[in-house]
């Protein structure tokens, strides 16, 4: 047996050498520029193959720094891809590679996820083929939009099968509140000149409502940490940096972001072992607002309801903005076109761009896509819920009623934007996921954790 693998190791060697071989020789027949982006995405193809958490560590850090490419236009949208998107598929060959060579490593670690995952995928595959048959659908556009769509979940695998141990975990999340924090400050000092914060490499006018829901999604993580955290110093890094993140989060003036951190609360609360503590925090942030909340932000909430020259819509009774209009009009516009196709929809580009994952949804998929993406919601739900209540270990209770949190805020963030399939915000999202539904295992794999005492968990504020 170990004949045999050192076999395997050899032959896995000798053909990377031969790789570097033919890279190099076909790198000096072209521009330097070229070369170096070629010579970059092959380093890190080695580092992924050699070492996949290191890979990881690279794919967190680059949601910071993502440069647009257009490949394609269809549908009245351009494709683009990021370098976030370029790293996924290198380092998933890299994966399939070593895979296929130490077959013992297997592809698919099972989950309970796995399921969903698959449907909802087959739906967005065979619903774009359907379109580009009747010519609803570019074929490129579609193609790459259809990767766009399911290329998160190769992150969750990708966690899944590499998980081991709770060192690893910490060392992931830290990378992940790291990369918070840079984006944090390059979003702070965007503030004084007036225009709404984004993160940078999103076009011209930015896009305030990605910032806005990757940086809920981070905040929901560390206020669930910070309720179970065990030592005061830890209680201050997590609150310290709940109220950095919410700086530049109230600048993206994203109504979208700022709605979603009511079922974001309330999830908190709900699930939470310390409401009374929790619900201290919000009264106390309720009335506070009037008095500290910036002028941009209380001119932004309250510019929903300002009726203008033109033409705007009335919700209970209530005249909204123009943009809002603009977005609800489209929503029904949407339902008056889904029955035309209302089994597989249109097709992903097939129909246009539409504000909002669950109307988007609805008209590229049809109900059968609607179905699937609710029940893969569900099914995360479900999956954190049970990790929360099964783990012992408060900082394991803490990821995952910080997802809890983070779910809920997802889930509401969607209704204004396409949020499961924008790249700064999936990408942090289905790796938090993956490592929430390895913690259970892992947990029981180390019992000299803090599931040994009582006293201490008591302490946290968490019940057995």
């Amino acid at each position: 047996m170990i004949a045999a693998d050192r076999t395997k190791i050899h032959i896995f060697y000798i053909i990377l050498l031969s790789m570097a071989v033919l890279v190099t020789h076909f790198l000096t027949q072209l521009s330097t520029s070229t070369a170096l982006q070629i010579t970059a995405g092959c380093l890190i193809l080695v580092i992924s193959i050699l070492k996949t958490e290191a890979a990881l560590y690279i794919l967190i850090f680059s949601m910071l720094l993502s440069p647009e490419i257009k490949v394609a236009g269809g549908g009245g949208r351009d494709v683009v891809l990021r370098v976030d998107d370029l790293l996924l598929v290198i380092i998933g060959l890299s994966w399939l590679a070593k895979t296929a060579i130490f077959k013992e490593m297997g592809i698919f670690r099972k989950t309970p996820l796995n399921r969903p995952i698959l449907i909802y995928a087959m739906v967005c595959a065979f619903s774009t083929i359907f379109g580009v048959l009747f010519g609803r659908v570019k074929p490129a556009a579609g193609f790459f939009y259809v990767l766009k769509y399911v290329e998160y979940f190769l992150v969750y695998f990708l966690i899944v099968n590499h998980l081991r141990n709770e060192d690893q975990i910490r060392r992931f999340i830290w990378a992940i509140l790291l990369t918070g924090v840079l984006l944090s400050v390059y979003g702070m000092l965007q503030i004084p000149s007036g225009v709404r914060v984004s993160a940078p490499f999103e076009g011209k006018n930015g896009e305030p409502n990605t910032m806005g829901g990757y940086l809920l999604l981070l905040i929901s993580l560390v206020s669930g940490l910070f309720l179970t955290a065990r030592t005061q110093k830890e209680k201050l890094v997590f609150l310290g940096l709940a109220a950095f993140f919410s700086v530049p989060f109230i600048y993206t003036l994203s109504r979208t972001s700022w709605f979603a951190l009511i079922p974001m609360i309330g999830t908190l609360i709900y699930f939470s072992y310390r409401k009374t503590v929790l619900i201290y925090f919000v009264i106390l942030a309720i009335a506070l607002t009037p008095m500290v909340a910036p002028k941009s932000a209380k001119e932004r909430f309250l510019y929903t309801f300002q009726k203008t020259q033109t033409k705007s819509i009335k919700v209970a009774g209530v005249a909204l903005d123009p943009s809002s209009s603009d977005r609800i009009t489209s929503w029904g516009r949407c339902l008056n076109d889904f029955v035309n196709h209302p089994i597989l929809g249109y097709g992903i580009t097939g129909y246009g761009f539409i504000d909002g994952q669950y109307f988007r949804t609805l008209v590229e998929l049809g109900l059968v896509g609607m179905i699937a993406l609710l029940y893969l919601m569900v099914v995360i739900f479900r999956e954190v819920l049970r990790v929360y209540r099964a783990c012992a270990q408060p900082y394991y209770k803490g990821l995952a009623l910080g997802m809890l949190a983070g779910c809920s805020a997802m889930f509401m963030h969607s209704v204004g934007a396409n949020t499961f399939i924008i790249v700064r915000i999936m990408e942090p999202f289905w790796f938090l996921v993956g490592v929430v539904v390895m913690m259970p295992s892992l947990e029981q794999d180390n019992p000299e954790n803090e599931q040994g005492r009582p006293g201490q968990l008591r302490k946290s504020g968490v019940r057995k």
